[in-house]
């Protein structure tokens, strides 16, 4: 059958059902005003509907239709594909071609131009004001094991900002035009690609390709939550650059202090230590507050084997949820139950360098601790340590806990409200003291003065008694965890 078009509209569809081998006949026209810039009018091709120029083109053997998802789609032929792809009969396996054909994997298909793909997405780093000792709210969003976890900013721009963009991706790729945005072809694709893919069956998330595993499958880093996942292609859009701009949210960091109680780099089968730390950290929304120890302006590096190669240790962080009790302190409690201990480095070099802007940098390197003793060895030394650690702390509790450790803010903030509670009491005691009037109506007036003074005295008094008892108990637990850190946990 003839085709009476135009030479240049012919093969202009031919060359956008090649580009675009999954079009339907509702984005038929859109596509080929988006990438030629004119419009495909039926009428003045002499046709009076869309979909009666697409049977007139299908009939041409230009393209081929199909039937999918209630909507006709269209495809390219097989004589269409040798022609774009500029092989002849006798060039090209036609089984090959048949495949390339009826399932739209066309090797020479590319993405839509507003899409990046090669592209470096920035990852998202410290405001400039954050520095060692300082304290912010943080998301933590995955944790692979207490020395390599990632998380989010909790802050106004920050976390938010995460939220707001897979909603728009959502909302962008579920419209009409995001079925443009398909990935078509494993061909299409390489190892660090940036695309847009579903985390399980939630919403789209920026995610960078790790391994392309077979043609359907891909392994994908999830750059916002730093999740690492294997997700089908057919749940896989190519990115919009305007999803591209904010920096990848996800930032890695370790716990600060701890080590596996093995001593060496893992945490052991079956990585308790990992899923002890996430239930830690899964509080409400706001309440886990991280603290910078090293990484910004302290660079702490590890010296390794004859060769002192060097290592960074990256970002450290101490991790306290302020909602558990008097602020449970992460790394802490992993070392009370014992799935981690406190770890011991000895310092090879320390020196001052200039960092950016001439910031002063300090640079640390450690090198390896020394070598873990076996559990049963561990155990004799902690039992026989045992007595010594139960004398300290009896001792300094008696003394006060403050004159053998130093104490934490909020047991200051106790030794404060007991020191208080004491001089009211002692104004009490002084008032009673200087009651020593002869002339009986002073006596009444004084007598009537006590009398309503009775009840503060003993709120005073039962005040000042628990605030001891919570401050003894308080520096009694940070004593043993001082020593314990000295000598049952450092290898």
């Amino acid at each position: 059958m003839s085709l009476s078009l135009p030479p240049l509209v012919l093969q202009q569809v031919k060359i956008l059902v090649t580009k675009h081998p999954q079009l339907n006949e509702n984005t038929f026209g859109n596509e080929f005003r988006r990438m030629f810039h004119s419009s495909l009018d039926p009428a003045q091709l002499g046709h009076p509907s869309m979909n009666s120029l697409l049977c007139s083109l299908a009939s041409a053997k230009v393209l081929q239709l199909g039937y999918e998802n209630c909507s006709v789609v269209v495809r390219p032929s097989r004589n269409t594909v040798m022609e774009i792809r500029g092989v002849g009969d006798g060039q090209c396996d036609l089984m090959e071609l048949d495949t390339l054909a009826s399932h739209s994997v066309v090797s020479s298909v590319l993405p839509p131009k507003d899409v990046v793909l090669r592209f470096v997405l920035p990852v998202q780093e410290l405001p400039a004001r954050m520095k060692e000792g300082r304290s912010f709210p943080v998301v933590i969003t995955q944790v692979e094991s207490p020395s390599k976890f990632w998380f989010n900013l909790q802050m106004t721009g920050y976390f938010d900002s995460v939220k707001d963009i897979m909603a728009r991706m959502d909302k962008f790729y579920a419209d009409e035009r995001g079925e443009l945005y398909k990935v078509v072809s494993i061909d299409q694709l390489r190892q660090g690609n940036v695309l847009a893919a579903k985390y399980k069956d939630q919403g789209y998330h920026r995610v960078l390709i790790i391994k392309v595993v077979d043609s359907s499958v891909l392994k994908l880093f999830f750059v916002d939550y730093g999740t690492v996942d294997s997700q089908k292609i057919k749940h896989c859009r190519f990115l919009h650059k305007q999803f591209s701009t904010l920096p990848g949210q996800a930032i890695q960091a370790r716990l600060w202090g701890v080590r596996p109680v093995s001593g060496g780099s893992r945490w052991g089968q079956g990585n308790r230590a990992r899923d002890r730390m996430v239930e830690l950290v899964g509080t409400l929304e706001g309440a886990l507050i991280g603290q910078i120890k090293a990484g910004v302006m302290r660079k702490e590096l590890t010296v390794k084997g004859e060769d002192k190669l060097e290592e960074e240790r990256g970002l450290a962080l101490s991790l306290i949820d302020v909602l558990s009790g008097d602020g449970l302190d992460v790394a802490r409690q992993l070392v009370i139950e014992e799935m981690a201990s406190w770890e011991l480095w000895n310092i090879d070099d320390e020196k001052e360098v200039l960092g950016e802007e001439g910031a002063v940098c300090k640079v640390v390197k450690y090198t390896a601790p020394a070598r873990c003793v076996g559990s049963a060895t561990l155990a004799k030394d902690r039992q026989r340590d045992k007595g010594k650690v139960a004398d300290i702390v009896d001792a300094a509790v008696a003394k006060n806990a403050s004159d053998v450790v130093d104490p934490s803010p909020y047991l200051k903030l106790l030794q404060t409200q007991e020191d208080i509670m004491n001089r009211l009491q002692k104004m009490f005691v002084v008032e009673d003291e200087e009651d020593n009037e002869t002339d009986r109506e002073m006596r009444a007036k004084n007598w009537a003065r006590k009398r309503e003074h009775s009840t503060e005295r003993r709120q005073v008094g039962q005040g000042l008694e628990d605030i001891t008892k919570i401050r003894e108990e308080r520096g009694k637990l940070e004593l043993i965890w001082a020593v314990d850190k000295e000598l049952g946990d450092l290898c």
